[in-house]
């Protein structure tokens, strides 16, 4: 699994290196299909609605779909990590400031109450600095995680209108495949 970033000294985000490596092999592979249809539509400049060429158009596009789907499932998988971290964190920094207030509960009574030694209430206003600031920091931490999902969000939204583009010229192309064999067929 990924590595731990520390926030404070208890509340951590979750990396997602490996969500982003994956998302960003697809995304050379799509860049490669990309300069493979520029080489089929050179390749078959004068001749682009020949049967050829509409299979090799083809041929290159359902590897780009295919792997349009793979970088919508890689991005969906670092969308679902990332709402993970942000309820773990969420639920992690609700538990630190409940702990805080007890903590200011305790001062204060210690505070109020005569047999308090000064070591004690020194060692008590220590536990409510440190809470203070474990609270501080995750609240940074939260706040970053929930820009993370809303981040993988825009990314899952982009991917699917990707997908939903290579899927409609790949059922052009197969129209004009369709298209082509027929008229093929009746020469």
């Amino acid at each position: 699994m990924a590595k731990q970033r520390k926030i404070g000294a208890i509340i951590a985000l979750d990396g997602e290196r490996e969500f982003k490596t994956a998302v960003t092999s697809c995304n050379k592979s799509l860049a490669t299909m990309k300069s493979e249809m520029k080489l089929v539509s050179a390749q078959t400049t004068g001749s682009a609605n020949t049967l050829e060429a509409l299979r090799k158009k083809h041929d290159v596009l359902q590897r780009t779909l295919n792997e349009q789907a793979k970088k919508e499932e890689a991005v969906r998988k670092g969308l679902e990590h990332a709402q993970e971290d942000y309820n773990r964190v969420g639920s992690e920094l609700e538990q630190y400031k409940t702990k805080l207030s007890k903590a200011q509960e305790t001062l204060k009574k210690m505070e109020e109450s005569q047999d308090t030694t000064k070591e004690a209430m020194a060692e008590q206003q220590k536990v409510v600095s440190e809470l203070s600031t474990t609270v501080e920091k995750g609240e940074v931490s939260y706040q970053k995680a929930e820009s993370r999902v809303q981040d993988w969000k825009k990314s899952l939204n982009n991917a699917e209108a990707q997908t939903i583009t290579a899927t409609r010229a790949l059922s052009e192309n197969s129209a004009y495949m369709q298209e082509a064999e027929k008229s093929a067929d009746g020469c």
